[in-house]
């Protein structure tokens, strides 16, 4: 339980992170846009893959994601190997702020552009709409997806970057989707 500095010059301001064997993959943000870092235990050295990216969850050997461009029609759902390489646009004319992905598909939500919860089928490459309403803590239970219908946001309130605020439709209930229907708990 020895705990060990890994860095200390530079600003992490990580925004999510996953384990995967001995490395740890994260979302930081040091230069005014967020890239997939990497840090391997042993080789006391970040790699920075350079793929921007918000978002983002591993499952196997891919990386899904938030693209966010200059324009809501050019943001995107991506997907790329752990090392960055190989990015692609599975939907795009998104602004999302929740991921889950189960294997089989992508569940998440956006607030801007296609507005609402869907899922985004691996095998078949369809997007389905689950909610016209957005949705956040995503998950998966017993094979239903779960979800709470709103959207939180970080954006500046008050002069604070970090407090948490109600940023979307939705009435802060629990809901959960069956594959089929969505209902309200």
């Amino acid at each position: 339980t020895n705990v060990q500095d890994v860095f200390t010059s530079e600003n992490m301001h990580i925004t999510g992170m996953q384990k995967i064997g001995n490395t740890f993959y994260f979302v930081r943000n040091p230069l005014g846009y967020k890239t997939l870092c990497s840090y391997t235990l042993g080789e006391s050295k970040m790699v920075n893959t350079g793929e921007k990216m918000f978002e983002m969850v591993i499952v196997g050997n891919k990386v899904y994601y938030y693209y966010e461009a200059s324009t809501v029609a050019n943001s995107a759902l991506k997907r790329c190997n752990l090392d960055g390489s190989n990015a692609e646009t599975l939907v795009s004319g998104v602004q999302i702020n929740d991921i889950f992905v189960d294997g089989n598909n992508v569940y998440y939500s956006s607030t801007k552009g296609s507005i609402g919860t869907f899922c985004y089928n691996l095998s078949t490459s369809q997007n389905a709409n689950i909610s016209d309403d957005v949705a956040d803590g995503i998950t998966l239970i017993n094979n239903q997806v779960w979800f709470i219908q709103t959207a939180v946001d970080y954006t500046e309130l008050l002069g604070v970057s970090d407090m948490p605020i109600h940023a979307g439709e939705g009435d802060g209930y629990l809901y959960v989707y069956d594959g089929n229907t969505v209902t309200k708990k």
